[in-house]
């Protein structure tokens, strides 16, 4: 990695329907502080090999997740509300909404770590409850 760079460690929880998916993803990307805000960028890998540039921009109290390449979306978290956005995947536009129940940003010596608790919603409908953890080495 070279001095710009840094490893960040994704996990998701899901749960859906009384079942619960886990997923931890690494990745290489790149990290600052600016404005009083967490900026990170990095890109991601479809089973097809079709790359997905992902920006990040977190304050304790909004998170925005920018999606652009195979996956386009652009996904805005604040606690305690609902932000509805259009999710286009290959093709398909699905209207969706993220109800944000919790968002924390901790940090110590080696790491940055931010949380974010959501539900997945359609309507009146809560399709799942998630959770993610982005863990930024320094």
């Amino acid at each position: 990695m070279n001095p710009n760079e840094t490893k960040i460690i994704l996990e998701t929880m899901q749960c859906a329907d009384g079942n619960d998916t886990y997923e931890t993803l690494e990745y290489i990307g790149f990290y600052r502080f600016q404005n009083n805000m967490h900026i990170l960028k990095y890109t991601e890998t479809n089973e097809d090999n079709l790359t997905t540039d992902v920006r990040i921009k977190a304050t304790p109290q909004k998170v925005t997740v920018i999606r652009k390449g195979a996956v386009n979306s652009t996904m805005i978290f604040k606690k305690d509300l609902t932000n509805k956005f259009m999710y286009n995947n290959m093709g398909m536009t699905l209207d969706m909404g993220l109800k944000t129940r919790d968002i924390s940003i901790s940090e110590n010596a080696a790491t940055i770590a931010l949380k974010i608790d959501y539900s997945l919603v359609s309507g009146i409908n809560i399709l799942s409850q998630n959770a993610i953890k982005i863990t930024i080495f320094k």
